[in-house]
Formats: C-alpha cells, sequence, structure tokens
C-alpha cells in the first residue's frame, strides 16, 4: 500500500502540467480505487484504512505531503477548491468514523500551516 500511496500522492503533487500526465494516467485506476473506498463502495472498513492514509498526510509536517493529499481528497470527492472536500466528509455515511479522526489531522495540518507547532 505504501508504494500505491505514494506513487497517487507523487502525481497529485505536481503542479507541472504536462510533465505529470504520464503518471495521472498511471493513476487513474488507483484514484478509481481510493474514491470508492472513501466513498464507501468497499465497505467501512476500506473507507476507514484510506481515509486514516490520506489524513496521516495532512497532519504531516511537510507541506509537500499535506498539497497531495489534499488534491487526492479534492479529487475523490470533487469540487474545486481544496477545502469543499471537508463539507462531503460531514456529509459522507461514514461520517461518525471520518469526522473525529478528520478533526485531529486537519487541527495538526492547521497548526503546521500556521507555524504553531509544539512538540
Amino acid at each position: 500500500p505504501n508504494a500505491s500511496c505514494y506513487l497517487l500522492l507523487r502525481a497529485y503533487g505536481s503542479t507541472e502540467g504536462e510533465n505529470n500526465k504520464e503518471l495521472l494516467d498511471l493513476t487513474k485506476p488507483l484514484s478509481s480505487h481510493v474514491k470508492g473506498c472513501l466513498t464507501g463502495a468497499y465497505g467501512e472498513s476500506h473507507a476507514m484504512l484510506a481515509m486514516e492514509l490520506l489524513m496521516s498526510d495532512i497532519a504531516d509536517e511537510r507541506v509537500t505531503r499535506r498539497v497531495c493529499a489534499r488534491r487526492v481528497l479534492q479529487e475523490a470527492f470533487g469540487g474545486e477548491s481544496d477545502t469543499l472536500w471537508l463539507s462531503h466528509v460531514i456529509h459522507d455515511k461514514h461520517s461518525a468514523v471520518f469526522v473525529p479522526l478528520v478533526g485531529r489531522a486537519v487541527s495538526r495540518a492547521c497548526a503546521y500551516e500556521r507555524g504553531y507547532v509544539l512538540s
């Protein structure tokens, strides 16, 4: 799973347009699977695992990991902005398990974004 997640995050990590087109094409099946997991097509356990993996990147101290994870979430849940996926999470059928996890990860990400992380 780590190599697959890395490939997916790497594909969404670049803003280079054409330079990333081949990588984005390669990750389409994986992206589709992640979307299916997040939207519950494979059950709650898969939804939770996919969300946990993405939230670990959302809460990462490296800005590139946070940006990539937001792009994956944006692609999976739809929307044009980096934060629209948050409203979809609240209304998802797995929101009872998603919301606490997302809340912790996003608060940590906000702290990193603002530079206020305390050890």
